[in-house]
């Protein structure tokens, strides 16, 4: 025979102590769920950042330490502006600081933009007749020897027709350089063109921007058109905007822009210069930019210059709380920072409220109350379980 008051005094002796251990662990429970919806924040995004591609082997096989295959194309970039008729001249050093020998190919092809970092996407190779080397040795497709640390001086000419159609063209000068493996170097010299076998060891380019005018104005027309701005943004989560421009001119253009963010009281938080990334006509660019907040109003010259600026494609402000009304105002001018008047202007208005708080103020008593429920359920169970003869 069972005792039915024994049984049923263990049974609450061991519910009150089983009752008071659930509810610790329901609101350990909730608190972390609440602690876990705080903790969620968004990844930074990857910022690209453009550079022209080099040749050069990362494995050190000799006591000097330099690299087998380290072949540089300067300068990386160049702007030529011309009108038809005229002719100006471009000069490429093409220099081998690697210990192997190699066989250099110049080639010539069109490029395109990617439409957000401003990497080069090389097209089909061109056939522009109106750019040519002195030396006959670097025409295009023409191989050539450059030894290890000889460096090569190349002069070109560009020589435009009265007829050419008014445009900008976009060119990458390309050294495809491969390993000599069948000749005999020491009886050639490096004006000679090469023949036989090789193994291919990479390809660098310098890139070419031609603008075709009647006169020396800049047709570039650099306006702001996309930008990643929440109207509402979290107290606990920060700021953070993206923007994208475009360039509806006809000539390449660079980002000329600032941008300050202030709080209701007109105090000034931030302020970022733009990066003067250039634009291909008809194509877009996401902009980077400079934090120049601890000295606003110097000139912006002064920051560019500066060794290794911190580029950032974020407009980004992160204190410990925000709340209330932000007023973000973004600034585009045409050719130079100091311009009066800007082409292009914008202002947005944010509000910052504690989205994370409000949200687990409501998780917190509803998984609480959900918690204690499931005890409700499972006391009655045990319960319906129990001998109820003695």
């Amino acid at each position: 025979m069972i005792n039915r008051s024994f049984t049923t005094q263990i049974f609450c002796q061991s519910h009150r102590h089983w009752d008071y251990d659930f509810r610790i662990m329901s609101l350990l429970l909730s608190l972390s769920l609440t602690l876990g919806f705080f903790s969620l924040a968004p990844l930074a995004p990857v910022v690209a950042q453009f550079q022209l591609p080099s040749l050069t082997n990362q494995n050190q096989t000799d006591t000097t330490s330099r690299a087998e295959l380290d072949l540089s194309l300067s300068p990386p970039v160049t702007y030529l502006s011309l009108k038809p008729g005229e002719t100006k001249s471009l000069q490429l050093t093409l220099k081998n600081s690697g210990t192997r020998s190699l066989r250099v190919q110049l080639e010539l092809a069109e490029f395109t933009s990617d439409g957000k970092t401003g990497r080069p996407v090389l097209k089909l190779q061109s056939t522009f007749p109106y750019l040519k080397a002195h030396e006959v040795g670097w025409s295009w497709g023409q191989s050539r020897l450059l030894k290890s640390g000889e460096t090569a001086v190349i002069d070109f000419d560009l020589k435009l027709p009265e007829t050419i159609i008014l445009t900008e063209k976009h060119f990458t000068i390309l050294a495809r350089a491969s390993q000599i493996s069948d000749v005999n170097l020491t009886n050639l010299s490096s004006n000679q063109q090469l023949g036989g076998s090789s193994q291919v060891a990479g390809l660098i380019g310098s890139n070419l921007i031609v603008a075709i005018a009647a006169d020396d104005t800049n047709l570039s027309k650099v306006k702001l058109t996309d930008w990643s701005i929440p109207k509402l943004v979290d107290s606990l989560r920060g700021i953070s905007v993206t923007g994208l421009v475009k360039n509806f001119g006809a000539h390449s253009g660079p980002i000329l822009g600032q941008a300050t963010l202030t709080n209701s009281s007109g105090q000034l938080l931030k302020a970022w210069l733009f990066y003067p990334d250039m634009v291909l006509p008809e194509s877009t660019r996401e902009i980077r930019v400079i934090d120049v907040t601890s000295d606003p109003t110097a000139d912006p010259q002064t920051w560019l210059n500066r060794p290794n600026p911190l580029l950032t494609n974020q407009l980004k402000y992160q204190p410990s709380w925000l709340f209330g009304t932000y007023t973000l105002k973004v600034r585009l001018y045409h050719l130079d920072y100091t311009e009066a008047q800007p082409v292009s202007a914008q202002t947005f208005y944010l509000t910052a409220l504690p989205f994370s708080l409000m949200i687990g103020l409501l998780i917190l008593p509803m998984s609480y109350w959900l918690i204690l429920k499931t005890r409700e359920l499972t006391t009655r169970v045990i319960k319906a379980k129990l001998p109820t003869t003695s």
